[in-house]
């Protein structure tokens, strides 16, 4: 069993920084508070979702043996484009220039974890999860066994 499933994408990011450096990194929550949970001694699993000839994510992770990965593709990829017009970048413009095809239950891996996290970017992410994610929360807070849950995830 793992201690959190993070679904979510991985963003490419095109940064612009107030002074005119542009520089373009992986980005996301799925990414983020993977490396987190994973840092601070967590069991993990990441779901993440994207254009197999943009990204990577076995790269993302690589370097945490405590993180699993379940790849999942799309067609599209979730590019981002973030412009920074302070030093300290709190005053910024965000737009997202494309995004994933939406969650399925099918993505969803047929593994057990304490807490689930929808980790998506943009809205629509989990379009497709609209019955299943309520099927991820109430399974994470102990439901595994109520008739009145589909099966539309596990």
């Amino acid at each position: 069993m793992f201690d959190v499933m993070i679904i979510g994408q991985i963003a490419i990011d095109t940064n612009t920084d107030y002074d005119g450096t542009v520089q373009t990194i992986h980005g996301g929550a799925v990414l983020c508070s993977g490396q987190a949970a994973a840092a601070l001694g967590y069991n993990v699993a990441v779901v993440p979702k994207g254009n197999p000839d943009e990204i990577n994510p076995f790269n993302d992770f690589k370097n945490r043996k405590n993180i699993t990965v379940f790849d999942r593709r799309s067609e599209s990829g979730t590019h981002m484009e973030h412009v920074y017009y302070t030093a300290d970048r709190e005053r910024r413009d965000c737009r997202c220039t494309s995004q994933i095809e939406p969650y399925t239950p099918d993505d969803i891996p047929d593994e057990e974890a304490k807490i689930y996290h929808l980790a998506g970017l943009v809205v629509g992410v989990f379009a497709g999860l609209a019955t299943g994610a309520g099927v991820v929360i109430s399974q994470a807070y102990g439901a595994h066994d109520d008739d009145r849950l589909s099966k539309a995830v596990h």
